[in-house]
């Protein structure tokens, strides 16, 4: 009868450590991160006050992004006019709609790619007109929606 017990107890620890280190494991290794989603250049000076800044993905999975949406003020240039960004899609990407003359700092960007998703490479290029020696545009990517391509990824919208 002791013997049962003691073998009893023997299994019973047996489980449970087991549980416990399936759950520790599942705790150690979380589900992947999100490879680089936005890579943004440094600000290279082009001629005559004209400066590029270049939006890259990298090592995305589930067919890459087909559409970005940077949207309510998610992108905000310092140093830099307004009234002068000009920005375009790269790699198939286009742009569909900008914003960046409202009375706020910030700006706004739809761009898509008509026909798939990019996994790495650059996606957008902005040229503007610099107002000092240090121009930035700096993204917020809380207030980015991502469009996945539909034809491999059945989530095809996420927020950041």
């Amino acid at each position: 009868m002791i013997r049962r017990a003691i073998h009893f107890g023997c299994v019973l620890l047996l489980v449970c450590g087991a549980l416990t280190l399936s759950s520790c494991f599942a705790w150690l290794n979380p589900e992947p991160q999100t490879p680089s989603l936005f890579i943004v250049s440094q600000p290279f000076h082009l001629s005559s006050g004209l400066w590029e800044v270049t939006v890259s993905v990298k090592g995305l999975s589930d067919g890459g992004i087909a559409g970005v949406l940077f949207g309510n003020q998610g992108i905000t240039p310092s140093g830099i006019d307004k009234s002068s960004i000009v920005a375009s899609g790269l790699n198939g990407f286009i742009v569909t709609a900008q914003d960046f003359d409202d009375p706020s700092p910030q700006g706004t960007l739809v761009a898509i790619h008509p026909s798939a998703g990019i996994t790495d490479g650059k996606i957008l290029k902005f040229i503007f007109r610099s107002l000092d020696d240090n121009p930035r545009l700096s993204f917020d990517e809380s207030k980015v929606t991502v469009l996945k391509d539909q034809a491999t990824s059945p989530n095809q919208c996420s927020g950041m």
